[in-house]
């Protein structure tokens, strides 16, 4: 298994051209057509997607086509020509991916550059104010607020890179990413143009932090209240949950996120709120959820819009 994924280095155009249906930048998961990048870093087939998170090829394909591990890798070498007796039922639980597979660790010096950015911009950057570029983004997505979450700010003139490529300067909105003992895990910004998201490759970025910093975060908007809280994928959809219920919400940011999120343990009452994706990743994910919350001693309830392809923003507009 290893030389499969070995061999895949730098051939994963040519094996995404016999598995994928998208060619352009939609992502071929969840449909959305401003959340998927392809960026295939060191020759490895890695993508990031705003809903589904991100990954190397082989995980691609398994979110794609519902593949095990090692069938995705079965059909990878299929493409590669490599033999395997036409069984993709091996064990590969005993088969660590190699080395070379693996992102390189961040020495000392780059992981307190990475810090240093971090707390700089959250100080930097200015608090939410009516009729700035924040603001009116958020009344375009039916999202009036008179009083907005610490947790959120507006960055005036923010440099947009895209592959250490300066592309720009934009507003953006700039959301603290907080880990389960509430420290500064990430930023996430949104980069914006009136009141739209900009044009750019990827909108929606997190920056640099300590690797899986993030891992088990939230965007924390509100604190609970009576050990209840609603979780949501995106800020938006939050924000709307906590309009229309008053009740204090979260934003994991991706299906990655909600799959992953850590709470603290005097939140006793959960509300899971995903989108009526066709993809159906939200839903599947607010399922694991779910069941890893019960197994903790949680109340757990789910809310999801009844139209599919809708989510909780939609619905919001419809009432605006």
């Amino acid at each position: 298994m290893n030389i499969i994924i070995d061999r895949a280095k730098g051939q994963w155009p040519e094996v995404y051209k016999h598995y994928l249906k998208n060619k352009h930048r939609s992502s071929p998961v969840c449909g959305g057509k401003d959340r998927f990048r392809f960026d295939d870093k060191e020759g490895k087939g890695t993508f990031y997607c705003n809903k589904c998170g991100s990954g190397y090829g082989i995980k691609l394909l398994q979110n794609y086509h519902k593949w095990s591990f090692s069938k995705a890798v079965y059909q990878v070498a299929k493409i590669l020509g490599i033999q395997t007796q036409g069984n993709y039922n091996f064990d590969y639980r005993n088969s660590p991916i190699p080395k070379s597979s693996l992102p390189n660790a961040l020495n000392a010096e780059e992981l307190k550059k990475r810090r240093n950015a971090l707390t700089y911009t959250w100080l930097q950057i200015q608090l939410i104010r009516s009729e700035d570029p924040v603001d009116c983004y958020l009344k375009s997505r039916g999202i009036s607020l008179k009083q907005f979450p610490v947790s959120l700010r507006y960055h005036p003139h923010s440099p947009y890179y895209d592959e250490k490529v300066l592309l720009g300067y934009f507003p953006a909105r700039v959301a603290l990413v907080r880990n389960q003992n509430n420290g500064m895990a990430t930023l996430h910004r949104t980069y914006l143009v009136k009141t739209c998201k900009a044009n750019v490759p990827n909108p929606k970025k997190l920056m640099p932090s300590q690797p899986k910093a993030s891992v088990g975060a939230a965007i924390k908007l509100y604190q609970p209240v009576d050990g209840k809280i609603a979780l949501a994928e995106g800020i938006e959809t939050a924000l709307s949950i906590h309009i229309a219920t008053k009740l204090p919400a979260w934003a994991t940011i991706s299906v990655v996120g909600m799959d992953n999120i850590l709470l603290p343990p005097y939140v006793k009452e959960v509300i899971i709120t995903v989108d009526n994706d066709e993809s159906g990743c939200g839903q599947q994910a607010a399922y694991r959820l779910t069941k890893r919350l019960l197994i903790e001693g949680r109340t757990v309830k789910r809310a999801i819009p009844s139209c599919v392809g809708k989510d909780f923003v939609d619905m919001l507009l419809e009432d605006y």
